[in-house]
C-alpha cells in the first residue's frame, strides 16, 4: 500500500508542477498582464517548483481512504497554496543574484495557479464520481468483521463512490448474523459460497494484532484460491490510539500481496503497449490474412470463420475470446479440450494451431481491453471451475489480464493438460510472470513466441 500511495503522490505532484509552470507561463506571456518573459526565466521556474515540492510533502495526503468530498479537496488546495506562498517568499529571500518577481506578478501567478488547480481537480473529481456512480471501474467488495473499525470503513466505502468500490455489506465472524443489522449479508463460515453468489472481487478484513490469527491465515489462503484481492485493516488498539479518528481522517489499509502491475503507471505502460501492438497486428496482418483464412476455413468445413468462446479473464470476469475456427462444430466444444489426433480438428485447423495462427483474432480482444498481448492464457469456464478446486493458487492467474501468449507457453506448457501436473506447471509459470512482470519481459516473451521452438511444442 505504501508504494502505491507514494506513486499516486508523485503523479499528483507532477500534475501540480505542470499547472504551476503553465500558470506562470500564461501570466508572463501577456495573457493577463503587460509583462514579458524577460522577468521570468528557468531560474525562477526551478525556484517556484522547489517551493511547491517542499509544500507538497509538508502537507501531504495522509491516507487513501479519506471521507473525501470535493469540499475537503478544495480546503487542502487552499491550504497548500497558502503554505506555498510562504515557502516561496522564504526561498526568494535566500536566493542570491536571482531577479525577484514583482508583487503583482507573483500574486497574479499564484491566483492563476490556485484557480487552475481548483478547476482541473474538480473536473477530475466529477468525471470519476460520475463513472463510478454508474458502476464503471468499481469493485464489488465486502468487509469481514462488524466491529467499530469495520463499520467506519464500511461507511467510507458506501458513501464515497469515487473510491471505486461497490460495497455490498459485512460478513459476520459470529455463528449467525445480527438480524437487526440489515447490512450483515452472511457469516464467515459461508464466505466461500457468498463470494461466488455475489461475484465479490475484493474484501477487507479487520483484525487485532493482539488476537489469534488462525482465521486470518485461512482468509489469505481463500483469497489466493479464489483469485481475489484482500486488504487487511488493523483495529485501532487503545495502546496506539493517541489521536482520534477525525484528526487522522482515514483508516490504515494493508495489502499483503503486491505485484508490479498494481502500479498505475506500469499498468498504463502495458496498456499503451497493448493498444499499439494489437493495432499494428490488426492493420498489417489481420486486415489481409482474415479474408484469405476465412475463405479456406469455410470451404474446408461447415461453420463460421471465428470460434467465440466464453473464458475467464481479469478479476474472474467472463469475456468472449476470439479465435479462428480450427475444429468442426461440436456440442462439447466448451467442455472438451483438444487432444493429439482429435478428429474434430480440420486440416487447416491443425496447421493454424501448430503455428499459433488461430490465436491472432485475440488481438482484437487486446485492443478493446479484455486481454493483453502477454499474460496467463485464458481458459474455458469449465476448466476454471475444475482446476480451481484442484490447484490452490490457480485463480491467482486472474490477478492480471489474460494474454495472447505467456511465460508458460514459451516454456513449453501449452496445449492439452491431460495430467494435473501439466496445469500445475502452467500455473507456476503464470504466477512467476505476475510476480516478476516488466515491459522488457513482455518483449522477451513476444520474441520467444515467434522464434523459440518451445513455443510450438504440444500444439493440439
Amino acid at each position: 500500500m505504501n508504494s502505491r500511495k507514494t506513486e499516486l503522490t508523485l503523479y499528483y505532484l507532477v500534475l501540480d508542477l505542470f499547472i504551476l509552470n503553465a500558470s506562470y507561463f500564461l501570466v508572463f506571456t501577456n495573457v493577463l498582464t503587460n509583462t514579458t518573459l524577460t522577468n521570468f526565466n528557468l531560474g525562477n521556474s526551478m525556484q517556484e517548483s522547489l517551493a511547491w515540492v517542499i509544500t507538497y510533502f509538508i502537507i501531504s495526503k495522509k491516507n487513501l481512504y479519506l471521507r473525501d468530498g470535493f469540499s475537503n479537496r478544495a480546503w487542502r488546495i487552499s491550504l497548500r497554496t497558502l503554505v506555498y506562498v510562504l515557502i516561496s517568499l522564504v526561498i526568494a529571500t535566500l536566493v542570491i543574484d536571482r531577479p525577484f518577481l514583482s508583487r503583482n506578478e507573483f500574486l497574479i501567478s499564484v491566483f492563476m495557479f490556485y484557480v487552475m488547480r481548483l478547476v482541473i481537480y474538480y473536473i477530475i473529481y466529477k468525471i470519476l464520481r460520475e463513472l463510478r456512480t454508474k458502476g464503471r471501474y468499481v469493485k464489488k467488495s465486502v468487509i469481514i468483521g462488524t466491529d467499530m473499525t469495520a463499520k467506519s470503513l464500511g461507511s467510507i466505502l458506501a458513501n464515497n463512490k469515487i473510491l471505486g468500490y461497490e460495497f455490498l455489506g459485512y460478513i459476520s465472524t459470529q455463528e449467525k448474523i445480527d438480524k437487526n443489522n440489515k447490512n450483515e449479508i452472511g457469516i464467515i463460515k459461508n464466505f466461500p459460497e457468498i463470494i461466488d453468489q455475489l461475484g465479490i472481487q475484493e474484501f477487507f478484513v479487520t483484525f487485532s494484532i493482539f488476537e489469534d490469527q488462525s482465521d486470518l491465515k485461512k482468509l489469505l489462503e481463500l483469497s489466493i484460491n479464489k483469485g481475489l484481492r484482500i486488504k487487511l485493516v488493523p483495529k485501532r488498539e487503545a495502546f496506539f490510539n493517541f489521536k482520534n479518528q477525525a484528526s487522522v481522517g482515514g483508516i490504515m489499509v494493508i495489502d499483503p500481496f503486491e505485484f508490479p502491475l498494481d502500479s498505475l503507471w506500469l499498468r498504463f505502460q502495458k496498456r499503451i503497449f497493448d493498444i499499439i501492438f494489437s493495432g499494428l497486428v490488426m492493420v498489417f496482418i489481420l486486415s489481409w490474412l482474415t479474408p484469405i483464412l476465412g475463405l479456406i476455413i469455410v470451404t474446408s468445413s461447415k461453420g463460421p470463420i471465428f470460434f467465440i468462446q466464453k473464458r475467464t479473464g481479469f478479476s474472474n470476469k467472463t469475456f468472449k475470446c476470439l479465435k479462428f475456427r480450427t475444429m468442426r462444430p461440436s456440442s462439447d466444444a466448451d467442455t472438451k479440450q483438444a487432444s493429439s489426433g482429435d478428429n474434430r480438428i480440420t486440416s487447416i485447423g491443425a496447421f493454424m494451431r501448430k503455428y499459433n495462427i488461430d490465436e491472432l483474432p485475440q488481438f482484437l480482444n487486446v485492443f478493446i481491453g479484455n486481454m493483453s498481448v502477454v499474460g496467463p492464457r485464458p481458459h474455458m469456464l469449465a476448466h476454471t471451475d475444475f482446476y480451481s478446486k484442484s490447484i490452490l493458487d490457480y485463480k491467482s492467474r486472474h490477478y492480471i489480464k489474460p494474454g495472447v501468449t505467456g511465460w508458460a507457453q514459451i516454456n513449453g506448457f501449452r496445449g492439452e493438460t491431460d495430467e494435473l501436473w501439466k496445469m500445475e506447471k502452467r500455473v507456476e509459470y503464470d504466477v512467476q510472470y505476475i510476480e516478476n512482470w516488466s515491459l522488457f519481459k513482455d518483449f522477451e516473451i513476444i520474441i520467444a513466441t515467434v522464434f523459440d521452438k518451445k513455443s510450438y511444442t504440444n500444439a493440439n
